[in-house]
């Protein structure tokens, strides 16, 4: 488990996910500890947003302390955060349904109904949809007339290569400040057109604000909340712990279907660092068997490379160049399995003219000569200042 430590929460955030999610006794002995050894008023946000969820479970013990006066107020001042990301989701949903437009509801907002089922408790910080392909477009539409803005302009004009190198973009209301992340996938890894088909066909109903949607069954929610949970993020995503166990107590797993799914999206190196923390740490139900047979699945270069990179933004290095070439390379693994039922997709110029425009946020072709230049210059301008 090591190798993922910047990934995994500290020993402080395990004593914490302990005083959330275990037996009483167990979890007020954690609760105790956790105590003695961290000053609440400077830990870090990622870890503050569990805070919710500790006061219903301290508040159930019948626990007295000072400190439960700041738990109730973050739990309220969540509970009314919650409310209106709900309430600010109906005109989207209501002109997504009038133009025939299919969604599936991701992440806080679907298992705050499903599972927490109390608004209070789960922290969330913006509206996830996800939609098809060949959706986007109209979807985009959509939320720019209702007001919302992309936070990154270059992403516009929007261009079909879009589909295949990103899976969501960012929007913020120009006057409430509302965020929607507009999904066309759920996976950055996983940008192939039908990637993720088989989440279409397993869906299940959900209601938000009486409207009929869908959502992820209960296994695509365990693998979401796993695979996106453990990628590098600077605000740490712990949350995901609790998800993960409230989504295995709560629902039968399919297991084969999840283990042929992770094979597929090439993602059981991340996985199986889930499933091991969960079922050492917190005893959560995972069969041995699937267990095993995780263990014995073979891992492909791609995924170690990638978890080296994740590793690389969490220590907040400089990048070697062989490091920035790694990069940029598994980028485009990634780019190129994602268009992979377009003939000869290696032979043309114009994929790696796409890709280096998107990793650049360059708006045009015509751009890349220049920035080549400038960065030549950069790069001759350190060798010789090196050499004198």
């Amino acid at each position: 488990m090591e190798k993922v430590k910047n990934f995994l929460p500290s020993p402080d955030d395990t004593l914490l996910l302990k005083a959330i999610l275990l037996p009483q006794k167990e979890a007020i002995e954690a609760w105790e500890t956790w105590l003695r050894i961290v000053n609440v008023d400077t830990l870090e946000a990622g870890t503050q947003r569990l805070f919710p969820l500790l006061y219903v479970k301290l508040k159930e013990y019948n626990i007295d302390h000072p400190l439960m006066n700041k738990f109730k107020g973050i739990y309220r001042q969540t509970w009314y955060k919650n409310q209106m990301i709900f309430h600010n989701a109906t005109p989207i949903l209501k002109q997504f349904h009038e133009a025939e437009i299919d969604c599936l509801l991701l992440k806080g907002v679907a298992l705050t109904i499903l599972y927490y089922k109390d608004m209070g408790i789960r922290h969330m910080s913006d509206l996830d949809i996800l939609v098809s392909p060949n959706n986007v477009r109209r979807a985009i539409q959509i939320l720019q007339d209702l007001g919302y803005q992309p936070k990154e302009e270059f992403i516009f004009p929007f261009k079909e290569s879009y589909l295949y190198l990103q899976h969501s973009i960012d929007f913020v209301h120009k006057d409430n400040k509302q965020e929607v992340d507009l999904h066309w996938h759920i996976f950055f890894k996983n940008c192939g057109l039908h990637d993720d088909d088989s989440l279409w066909q397993n869906k299940q109903p959900v209601q938000l604000n009486g409207f009929p949607l869908y959502t992820l069954d209960a296994t695509d929610h365990l693998m979401h909340v796993c695979i996106h949970g453990l990628r590098f993020n600077e605000l740490s995503p712990i949350r995901w712990i609790v998800d993960a166990k409230i989504i295995i107590d709560q629902n039968e797993i399919a297991w084969e279907r999840l283990i042929e799914e992770i094979k597929k999206r090439k993602v059981v190196l991340l996985f199986s660092y889930a499933m091991q923390y969960l079922s050492s740490e917190f005893n959560v139900n995972i069969p041995k068997n699937v267990l095993e047979r995780i263990s014995t699945i073979h891992i492909e270069k791609i995924e170690y490379d990638e978890e080296n990179i994740d590793n690389q933004k969490a220590n907040k290095g400089i990048p070697s160049t062989k490091e920035v070439f790694r990069w940029y390379k598994t980028n485009f693994i990634r780019y190129s399995q994602a268009r992979a039922t377009s003939p000869y997709f290696y032979l043309r110029p114009s994929s790696y003219f796409d890709y280096l425009m998107y990793c650049w946020k360059l708006s045009s072709v015509t751009e890349l000569p220049i920035l080549f230049l400038k960065k030549g210059w950069r790069s001759t301008h350190r060798h010789f200042k090196y050499k004198k």
